[in-house]
């Protein structure tokens, strides 16, 4: 699976203790008593009202069951009340009676189909068009049919619209479409352009612009119907290359991936001029690993507080054990830490989870992990042919 980076060059808690932590176990063990003591109904007309994949009852495997509904934070299957014979509406209510004792404690391997929808690329007949699914990676359906190459997704932010790239024979454009698949248009055909990111209100896109192909990407603003384009910092040197801007929920900062020191760092400025700009990351040489780390694609979280970005070896280095991560940062810069392996991060809509790519021995797709590196799963396989970048938003 080719990454951005590289194509730019059981149970979590325990009840409390005391006369609460009884109550909670004594309906606990309750449960299992009437499950293992009635049975369960083997009735092909009466699917099993607990179909569980995580639990008691086993592991949840490394791609989740596009068709799995969740309740109450844990991986379980769902049959109609209506087609429950009787003895398996004893066990929902024991179920239902044990849920309510433990509180809820128990935690999935994933978001709750609630938690809204995820845009990415995936090859359809060969070639990577806009594709949206729940968390789970159930209710997948294809948005863009386009005869070229659509990726790197963006919603906006009231989750209407999707901006994308789009790689016309001429270049890399910006092209932006409804979430129902209608009103598919190019914003942006001249010259080649990347990474579309919309300002908190939906009224601009910054994106990655260049006109001569011997120059460097450059950050770029633009109205949200395609006008007024125009760069960050006019005056810029040529030979530097910027990408993947992020806006900061306040809508008056860009972080954004630059080599204005020779090797790509993540690196802020204001919106108002662009002459405010500063690294916040350092990249260096190893030596022990004869490499240079580096970091890119950085996303601001959307509580303005954190940066999540990549770090590592660029994937045109072949030697396999090298550092590859989705690091953090606060948004200021401080207290950077290394998260979990794999490749361009992006936030859920409440910040409180990062996605990125990961590979794996099926192929690509996509993770999760909170930001403090706990909770780290899969979310689901994705047959990816372009940079594995996605973008969340809430809703169904």
């Amino acid at each position: 699976m080719p990454s951005l980076a590289h194509a730019l060059a059981g149970w979590s808690g325990r009840g409390p203790r005391g006369s609460r932590g009884l109550f909670r176990s004594t309906f606990f063990v309750t449960y299992l008593l009437v499950f293992f003591l009635v049975g369960t109904d083997r009735s092909p007309k009466s699917p099993s009202p607990l179909a569980c994949r995580k639990g008691f009852w086993g592991p949840v495997p490394a791609l989740q069951n596009p068709r799995s509904r969740r309740s109450c934070h844990m991986d379980v299957q769902l049959a109609p009340l209506s087609l429950m014979g009787a003895t398996q509406r004893v066990h929902w209510l024991a179920y239902s009676l044990a849920v309510a004792a433990i509180g809820c404690d128990a935690q999935s391997t994933g978001p709750s189909r609630s938690e809204g929808v995820i845009a990415f690329g995936e090859c359809v007949s060969g070639l990577s068009q806009i594709v949206v699914a729940r968390t789970d990676g159930g209710a997948r359906r294809q948005i863009t049919t386009n005869p070229f190459p659509s990726w790197f997704p963006a919603w906006s932010p009231t989750g209407d619209r999707i901006a994308y790239v789009y790689e016309a024979p001429a270049g890399m454009q910006i092209w932006v479409v409804n979430a129902d698949g209608t009103n598919n248009h190019a914003l942006v055909t001249l010259g080649n352009s990347l990474a579309p990111s919309w300002s908190l209100d939906g009224s601009r896109i910054a994106f990655a612009h260049k006109t001569n192909v011997a120059d460097g990407f450059k950050i770029w603003l633009m109205d949200a119907d395609g006008t007024n384009a125009h760069p960050l910092t006019p005056d810029s040197i040529s030979a530097v290359d910027e990408n993947v801007p992020r806006w900061s929920p306040d809508r008056q900062h860009l972080v954004f991936t630059a080599n204005a020191s020779g090797l790509y760092e993540i690196w802020v400025a204001d919106v108002a001029t662009g002459a405010d700009r500063r690294a916040l990351t350092r990249a260096y040489h190893d030596a022990s690993l004869a490499a240079n780390i580096e970091q890119k694609v950085p996303a601001w979280s959307p509580d303005g507080r954190m940066i999540a970005y990549w770090s590592g070896v660029e994937g045109t280095d072949p030697r396999p054990n090298l550092p590859r991560d989705v690091w953090v940062m606060n948004a200021d810069g401080t207290s950077q830490r290394r998260v979990v392996s794999g490749d361009d991060p992006n936030w859920s809509p409440d910040a409180q989870t990062i996605i990125h790519s990961l590979g794996s021995p099926s192929g690509p797709v996509l993770g999760a992990v909170a930001p403090d590196g706990s909770n780290a799963r899969t979310l689901f396989g994705v047959n990816a042919c372009r940079p594995l970048q996605s973008s969340w938003r809430t809703g169904d």
